[in-house]
């Protein structure tokens, strides 16, 4: 198994900021009760160009290096929260994080399902949208949006 990163929580820059080749997204905790920031990939090499299936999707992020992953559903959750770009008028409110935001380069787009690495079933995973932040589960033969994911421990 690999060694997890690992980082001093009071050198965690602020969210938007780049962390560990990707854009800090959030901090969360684990049912655990520890503490890690999650990072996302930046969109130029961490998004997949194309709509792939589960398995295209999990392979994609680990050719990525060590530590990508496609996001849990739990840290779906944060992403939805931190990063949702805010494309309705009202609801749900925009990211505060500039990079994030609608039309800003590290959006998340709108338009479609993006992929979770938590399976619902043999057969099915867990989806994420960014537009009104749905969640849900799909067949993993679907082809859907992908961009990767790391956690890094705060210690």
């Amino acid at each position: 198994m690999p060694h997890p990163i690992t980082l001093p929580e009071s050198d965690l820059p602020e969210l938007g900021q780049p962390l560990a080749g990707g854009i800090l997204a959030a901090v969360g905790y684990r049912q655990n009760g520890t503490k890690y920031a999650l990072v996302t990939a930046c969109k130029e090499t961490g998004e997949s160009k194309k709509k792939i299936n589960w398995n295209d999707a999990m392979e994609f992020c680990a050719a990525l290096g060590e530590g990508w992953k496609l996001p849990s559903l739990e840290n779906a959750t944060l992403l939805r929260a931190n990063c949702m770009p805010g494309t309705y008028v009202d609801f749900p409110a925009q990211t505060q994080i500039d990079i994030f935001k609608q039309g800003g380069p590290e959006a998340f787009e709108t338009d479609d399902w993006y992929w979770t690495g938590d399976e619902a079933s043999a057969d099915f995973a867990w989806v994420q949208l960014f537009d009104l932040g749905g969640q849900g589960y799909g067949t993993k033969g679907n082809r859907w949006r992908v961009r990767a994911v790391r956690e890094i421990d705060l210690i």
